[in-house]
């Protein structure tokens, strides 16, 4: 009985040190942003907007994100890597290796990440307002 008492406890230990030391490495993600900053104007020639998405029509992330901005009322540009090979090639210029690929403003957002979209969709609307 002692034995199982200490072995029991040792686990426990073990369980707890696991799960503490997950959890530190779980902290940076939390403070990394989602999104690249950088000047992306190039890339807006031709778009109507300055809200740009690089995808495929087959991606499941794609599609979250059209969806995500037709809640919003968020006029974008669409340009599909997957018949457009121009498309293809701005995106792979830009450092994307998968889709989607969103330009807001002065940001890129590889992947559907609502946080980021959201705030860069408000860094853009103030821009807009200072100009």
């Amino acid at each position: 009985m002692r034995y199982f008492k200490t072995i029991s406890q040792y686990l426990a230990f073990l369980l707890a040190g696991v799960l503490l030391g997950y959890l530190v490495l779980q902290v940076p993600a939390l403070f990394k942003s989602n999104s690249i900053q950088g000047d992306y104007s190039a890339y807006y020639r031709g778009a109507a907007t300055q809200v740009v998405m690089y995808s495929t029509q087959t991606c499941p992330y794609c599609a979250k994100t059209r969806e995500f901005f037709a809640a919003r009322h968020i006029a974008y540009t669409e340009r599909d890597v997957q018949t457009d090979p121009a498309a293809l090639a701005q995106m792979q210029q830009l450092g994307g290796t998968g889709v989607p690929q969103v330009l807001i403003g002065d940001r890129r957002i590889p992947g559907f990440a609502p946080k980021a979209l959201e705030e860069a969709l408000a860094r853009l609307a103030q821009q807009t307002k200072a100009h």
